[in-house]
C-alpha cells in the first residue's frame, strides 16, 4: 500500500482508488444499486460507496470541496468562465456526472456565457435509481432543472449499448459520454481539449489509468495551452505524464491533502507553480516501466 502523501483519497474505511472504478472503465456493464450506497462526505456533499469493492467514489473529506479545488480552481476553469471563454473539457470517468452539474453551477455563479464541450467516458454506468437517490438538486441549486435532466441522461447511458456515445445539452454545456473502455474511446472525435479532468482511481489499485499510454493518448487531444488536473501526487504517475510529453508541476491540494498535480502542454501555464524535476523523473523511469501491463 502507498502512503496518503502519494494518494490523497484514502478513507477511514478504504481507499479512494478502487478496483470498482477500474472495472467501470475496463470491463463491467453497470453498477447495481444493491452493490453501492450513498455516503455523505465531510462537507455535506454525497458520493457513492461501493459495497462490492469496499470503496468510495469520491474523497470522504469532501467530494464537492475537492472537485471544485482540483478540477475547477487550480486548472483555471473558473477563470475561463469568468473571462467568458468557450472551451472543451475531457474527463476520464463520468461516474455520477458530478462535474457536469458543478460546471453549469459555476457558470451561473460567474454569470458566464461560456459555451463548453464536455467529453467523458464510462464503462460502468450508475443506474438511474441510484442516481435519483443522490439528490444533486440540493447540492447544485444554481443548476436548476439540470439535475433532473442528468438523471434522465444517466438512465439512457446505463441502457445504452457499449461502444456508443450518448449526447445531451445541459445549459451551455454540450455533453458527450462514451459507454465503453477508455482505450477504445475516440475522446473528442478530432477536437482539441483545453482542460483535462484526470479523476481515475489511484495508481495502486487502478494502474491501467496512470500509464504512459494513457497520458500519450490524452496529450494527442490537447490544445497548445491545455491543462490537466488530478488529485494524485504519486511520483510514478507524474513520471508517466513527463515521458508522455506533459510539463508537470505541484499545486496546493484541497483540505486534507498537501498537494495535487497540474500538467500542461505549455510551460507558461505552470509558471505560478513549483515544477517537478522532469529530468530526474526521466532518469528514474523508462517508457517500458510505465507502459500498460499486457
Amino acid at each position: 500500500m502507498t502512503s496518503r502523501t502519494d494518494h490523497d483519497h484514502r478513507l477511514s474505511d478504504g481507499k479512494r482508488g478502487s478496483p470498482d472504478y477500474n472495472s467501470r472503465l475496463y470491463g463491467c456493464s453497470s453498477e447495481s444499486s444493491n452493490a453501492a450506497r450513498i455516503v455523505i462526505t465531510e462537507d455535506g456533499s454525497p458520493t457513492l460507496f461501493s459495497t462490492r469493492f469496499n470503496q468510495c467514489y469520491h474523497n470522504r473529506a469532501g467530494a464537492y470541496t475537492e472537485s471544485r479545488h482540483v478540477f475547477f480552481k487550480q486548472t483555471g476553469v473558473i477563470r475561463a468562465l469568468q473571462d467568458q471563454l468557450d472551451f472543451t473539457v475531457v474527463e476520464t470517468g463520468f461516474g455520477t456526472g458530478f462535474h457536469v452539474l458543478m460546471l453549469e453551477s459555476l457558470r451561473k455563479e460567474c454569470k458566464s456565457g461560456s459555451k463548453v464541450r464536455f467529453f467523458s467516458v464510462e464503462k460502468y454506468p450508475v443506474p438511474q435509481e441510484l442516481m435519483s437517490a443522490l439528490n444533486f438538486s440540493d447540492l447544485f441549486p444554481q443548476a436548476g432543472s439540470l439535475s433532473a435532466e442528468l438523471l434522465h441522461f444517466s438512465g439512457k447511458l446505463a441502457e445504452s449499448t457499449p461502444g456508443q456515445t450518448h449526447s445531451g445539452q445541459f445549459g451551455n454545456t454540450s455533453l458527450h459520454v462514451y459507454h465503453g473502455d477508455f482505450l477504445d474511446w475516440d475522446i473528442t472525435r478530432g477536437e482539441d481539449a483545453d482542460f483535462f479532468f484526470h479523476d481515475a482511481f489511484s495508481p495502486d489499485v487502478n494502474p491501467d489509468m496512470w500509464t504512459l499510454e494513457v497520458f500519450q493518448k490524452l496529450i494527442r487531444k490537447a490544445s497548445e495551452q491545455a491543462v490537466l488536473g488530478t488529485y494524485c501526487s504519486a511520483t510514478r504517475a507524474r513520471a508517466a505524464m513527463v515521458l508522455a510529453g506533459w510539463h508537470v508541476a505541484r499545486a496546493d491540494g484541497p483540505p486534507g491533502k498537501r498537494e495535487m498535480t497540474l500538467a500542461s502542454v505549455s510551460e507558461k501555464k505552470l509558471t505560478a507553480y513549483k515544477r517537478v524535476n522532469e529530468a530526474r523523473l526521466k532518469e528514474r523511469f523508462s517508457a517500458s516501466s510505465l507502459a500498460a501491463a499486457k
